[in-house]
């Protein structure tokens, strides 16, 4: 985690205990307002973004009001919100189990109204801020600590039983700096050091995509691994693959050639070789050419579901990202989550493929998603010329060039 993986706890305190009271007294619209601040604070989420963001966590709020609500319901809107939250947050956390994990907290927090005490309150908090923040149990366990201390303020309000309902709100404010803190402390302990790497480049990138897929681990690692049938499964994406190196038992050191695009209109040149390959958690590439970089892919199975994470650090090496990304880094980023989201389908549709025994299964199933279509291009290409003419504008045209 960088710099920016750190916040500043009292101002998330303070929102948050003001997006409370707006939920108890229904009030959805400030609800909203204060939650679009709080993505933007906690996990950096540009606006317009965070309003799409806060509007999913805002809805899984809503729909757990009712105290006989349809959990499925709340679980999606949960996954949606960490999903979206994952593309900007300098975390690294899988938004299914982070869902999973909220959601056990608030089962917990309703049933055990009242007795904020019980450990198991504590234990499904401190598995949540781990879950998150990427802490070890130990480490969370404070902030949980916390928390709960700002659960027994908020239920003196809402039971009826304080004293003095602001100074309620005010001792719940100062339990919520403090549990932030807390967990603020350990990922300022996790920054580099003084003497660390410079500053990154504005064509460096640094991704990290959750995809969540019905196999196994060893099936999905299957198909990750077979360099040379990607243009058939991830047709949107990869135009020709060329193994240039086999590699060994494993594939390690296997190299290979590949020319990719995404729905703007460039294509990328690169090879990659394989660096570790311990099947079916993990593979690591080494990336080269129009891409530097590094790229890990990690399986764990889930139940009959396997949870997929690719963390890409690259430096975008072609003349377009070099002279371009100062401007453009935000439409390169989308092209990058679009053909990732494309793979997303296109590996669940290859899994069945694989897995269909009948030549009935075999037809029933769709085509891999293809390339982009006309219109995008177009936009795309309207987009990086129109910035392109800026940039050159700006280069031999300004007087004070």
């Amino acid at each position: 985690m960088g710099a920016s993986a750190t916040f500043d706890p009292d101002r998330i305190a303070r929102y948050e205990v003001a997006g409370w009271r707006a939920y108890y007294d229904r009030r959805w619209a400030t609800l909203l307002r204060l939650t679009v601040t709080l993505c933007q604070e906690q996990f950096q989420i540009p606006f317009p973004r965070s309003l799409i963001v806060a509007y999913e966590i805002v809805r899984a709020s809503i729909a757990w009001v009712p105290v006989e609500h349809d959990l499925a319901r709340v679980t999606e809107h949960l996954t949606r919100f960490y999903a979206l939250a994952a593309r900007y947050a300098p975390l690294d956390f899988v938004p299914q189990r982070v869902a999973a994990a909220e959601v056990r907290y608030w089962e917990a927090n309703r049933r055990l109204a009242g007795q904020r005490d019980d450990p198991e309150l504590k234990l499904t908090l401190t598995q949540l801020h781990s879950a998150i923040f990427g802490l070890t149990n130990d480490e969370a366990y404070a902030s949980a600590e916390w928390r709960v201390r700002a659960t027994i303020s908020l239920d003196r309000i809402t039971g009826g039983t304080t004293d003095d309902a602001e100074d309620d709100w005010q001792q719940a404010e100062e339990a919520l700096r403090q549990c932030y803190r807390a967990i603020g402390r350990y990922l300022t302990a996790r920054q580099p050091t003084v003497g660390a790497p410079a500053p990154t480049r504005s064509n460096d990138y640094h991704f990290v995509t959750h995809w969540r897929m019905q196999g196994t681990p060893d099936e999905v690692i299957a198909v990750l691994a077979d360099a040379r049938d990607l243009v058939r499964w991830w047709p949107s994406v990869y135009l020709k693959v060329w193994e240039i190196t086999p590699g060994d038992e494993q594939g390690i050191g296997k190299v290979v050639e590949l020319l990719t695009k995404g729905w703007l209109p460039y294509t990328i040149r690169w090879r990659f070789r394989v660096e570790e390959s311990d099947p079916p958690r993990r593979i690591a590439i080494a990336a080269s050419g129009d891409l530097e970089g590094r790229g890990v892919w990690t399986l764990e199975p889930d139940g009959d579901q396997t949870d997929v994470t690719y963390d890409w650090r690259i430096r975008g090496d072609k003349p377009l990202f070099r002279y371009g990304s100062f401007i453009l880094k935000p439409l390169f980023a989308a092209n990058h989550r679009w053909a990732m989201a494309r793979g997303a389908e296109s590996m669940a549709i290859e899994l069945r493929r694989r897995r269909a025994t009948t030549d009935a299964e075999h037809q029933a199933l769709p085509a891999p998603p293809g390339p982009t279509s006309g219109a995008l291009i177009a936009l795309g290409t309207v987009i990086i010329v129109g910035v392109g003419l800026v940039i050159l504008g700006k280069r031999y045209l300004s007087p004070n060039e």
